[in-house]
């Protein structure tokens, strides 16, 4: 089998704790990490005492005062001076929270609550008390799943407390502490895997709908196979975060190597800055690149049996940008708790969008968009109406609100079809055709904001009903709900007359009443008529009750004065205004007071010149019409 092999993303910054007896109060201990290698003589000229020498990495733990901490500040080769921290559990933040203001998102208590991550990595330590596990599932071969998806490298455990470290006051505060952590184990105890065993991660999680996958994993050559199921991936609506990898040449060189599969353009790839927000030497570079995050000395979970710095409490620190990739995972997290409406697509423009730009304004191959951070949505520039089109014509508008907003005015095709108090989400209905609406924002303060937007739809598409009939959208909502049905060829008839039983039938489809074909009460209805169920519960339920002379003519036209029946005893209405009445409406006609509770329920507005005409028969748009005002008082403000 042709293998591709697949190296972690990053290097371990080990960490030994030394507690610190009979030193001055004003003596403290520190870490210094140095890009190349340990300057001594910049030690030597701050008089400090080295505790301790790391042999694996540039780094070194002294014990110096604030004077002396200045004179180490002045070295060009130090790529961090962090003070050493004790060894009990005591919860910090992540280096960049503030940042990346995932503070924000705390404030307002999102913590990417239902949003579904897996990490396919090295598995997870799923005992480790600062990590919830939903589930997971090992893809390597079996003599590598003895102990399941159990991490037995380290790295995916620290890759995991990035993205979801728990708060609970210990350890540390990962970015999304609310999500579902799905660890796939598709690396092995070295770190090792091949392109099958990603792409069995891959199609593990979208088969288990999962929202958002984490590689902190990278590769050099590309693979049409991995690149096929990561599309695939991608076109189903999961994101995929990538490290960058690690084989930059320089703090301001541009390599141009950016690793798969963070190089294909379904991935989202991730480079490493350090504190100071400057690219760490090791991070790639490349135009591919699209966000990046802190990647300098992490400090995460890691399973304590195999803690690398002298110390198994269960953190360690680590670098590259295996480290960053975690951090944009997370914070797409919070982002998809806060706008769970939102695509995949319209998600990743959002962390663009909000991206703090680094380097040379707009993207570019150090840092791509740049930082990525959490904005409210009120601070969010750009697009704030999202709509989604589904295939029977119902088109859900998403808004994101700004601080202040109070009213807005919807107008599709240049007519007003809502104007009112903001709501955060507004549904329409059309047949086939491209539409444009302009939405009008008004803020407390009296400012306005237009956003316009052409929708596409491409179903149902009737022969019969046009973009512009003012009655599409009713007859729409109730073809969607499986209440009114059309006849063969694409046709609904809008404008034939409906018979009493196609009423009875729509309205018992409304109520959701039993519609099994059985023999009725009426002597005109028998078993086989396409209604009877409908026709037999609509009189069990006291909607119907036929005429005097035993009948129930299911083939007369419906009567506007039939249609109020109908509805007023369907839908229990009671009231009736003092002021609603209309010339042609007396006590004497039949559905008198019906007519009346229709009215008073905003169901009908009568014609123009105050009458109702009671007795004119009814087209199957027009009884939809009054049916879906019934169903659904959004209807009511068109």
């Amino acid at each position: 089998m042709n293998k591709l092999i697949l190296i972690i993303s990053s290097f371990i910054v080990s960490l030994i704790f030394f507690p610190i007896y009979g030193k001055a109060q004003s003596s403290e201990s520190y870490i210094i990490l140095f890009s190349k290698e340990v300057d001594h003589s910049l030690l030597q000229k701050a008089e400090v005492e080295v505790n301790h020498t790391f042999s694996l990495i540039p780094a070194v733990t002294v014990t110096a005062t604030e004077q002396q901490l200045q004179v180490l500040k002045t070295g060009d080769d130090i790529v961090s001076i962090t003070k050493d921290k004790p060894a009990e559990l005591t919860q910090v933040k992540l280096v960049g929270y503030n940042e990346m203001k995932i503070n924000t998102a705390r404030e307002t208590g999102v913590t990417g609550k239902g949003v579904k991550v897996a990490v396919i990595d090295t598995g997870v330590d799923t005992d480790h008390p600062d990590l919830r596990i939903a589930g997971g599932v090992c893809v390597l071969e079996s003599f590598d799943c003895t102990n399941g998806f159990e991490d037995d490298n380290g790295h995916g455990t620290h890759v995991a407390g990035i993205i979801s470290a728990q708060d609970n006051n210990i350890g540390i505060l990962g970015v999304a502490p609310g999500v579902e952590l799905y660890a796939v184990k598709a690396l092995d105890a070295s770190g090792y895997g091949s392109t099958v065993s990603i792409m069995k991660g891959i199609e593990w999680s979208i088969e288990n709908g999962i929202d958002i996958i984490n590689l902190s994993v990278s590769a050099k050559s590309n693979d049409p196979a991995l690149h096929a199921i990561i599309d695939k991936a991608y076109s189903q609506g999961v994101l995929i975060v990538a490290a960058a990898g690690n084989e930059g040449k320089g703090v301001d060189v541009d390599s141009n190597n950016v690793l798969y599969p963070a190089k294909y353009d379904s991935v989202i790839a991730v480079g490493a800055i350090d504190h100071t927000l400057k690219k760490i030497p090791q991070s790639a570079t490349g135009p591919e690149m699209e966000m990046v995050a802190f990647g300098g000395g992490i400090y995460s979970t890691y399973p304590s049996e195999l803690d690398p710095d002298g110390t198994p409490d269960g953190y360690t620190y680590m670098s590259g940008t295996s480290m960053a990739t975690p951090y944009i995972t997370g914070l797409l997290a919070l982002y998809k708790e806060t706008y769970p409406y939102l695509s995949h697509v319209e998600l990743r423009t959002i962390i663009q969008q909000t991206a703090q730009d680094l380097g040379e304004p707009g993207r570019d191959s150090f840092f791509g968009y740049g930082l990525g951070t959490y904005e409210r949505p009120e601070n969010i520039e750009g697009q704030k109406v999202y709509p989604e089109v589904s295939s029977d014509g119902k088109i859900t508008f998403r808004f994101i609100k700004e601080a202040n907003d109070d009213t807005f005015k919807i107008e599709r095709d240049g007519q007003i079809i809502y104007q009112g108090a903001f709501m955060l989400n507004y549904i329409d209905y059309a047949v086939k055709g491209t539409y444009n609406y302009t939405f009008t924002f008004t803020d407390r303060d009296g400012g306005v904001r237009v956003e316009q937007v052409t929708v596409q739809v491409s179903s149902p598409a009737f022969k019969d009903i046009k973009p512009e009939d003012w009655y599409s959208p009713n007859l729409v909502y109730l073809y969607q709900r499986n209440i009114l049905t059309g006849y063969p060829g694409n046709y609904i008839k809008p404008r034939s007359y409906i018979t009493r039983g196609e009423a009875v039938a729509l309205l018992g489809r409304a109520l959701g009443l039993n519609g099994e074909k059985r023999p009725t009460v009426f002597k005109d209805v028998g078993g086989n008529y396409f209604a009877s169920g409908y026709i037999q519960s609509a009189f069990d339920h006291g909607i119907i009750s036929g005429f005097p002379d035993g009948t129930f003519r299911p083939d007369s036209p419906v009567t506007r004065a039939e249609m109020a029946i109908l509805l007023a005893n369907a839908y229990l209405l009671e009231d009736i205004h003092s002021d609603i009445a209309f010339s042609d409406v007396t006590e004497n006609v039949t559905g008198y007071e019906q007519i009346l509770k229709v009215a008073t329920a905003g169901y009908t507005r009568g014609y123009p010149d105050g009458t109702f005409h009671p007795h004119e028969s009814m087209t199957r748009y027009a009884f939809s019409v009054f049916l879906s005002r019934a169903e659904n008082h959004f209807f009511l403000k068109r």
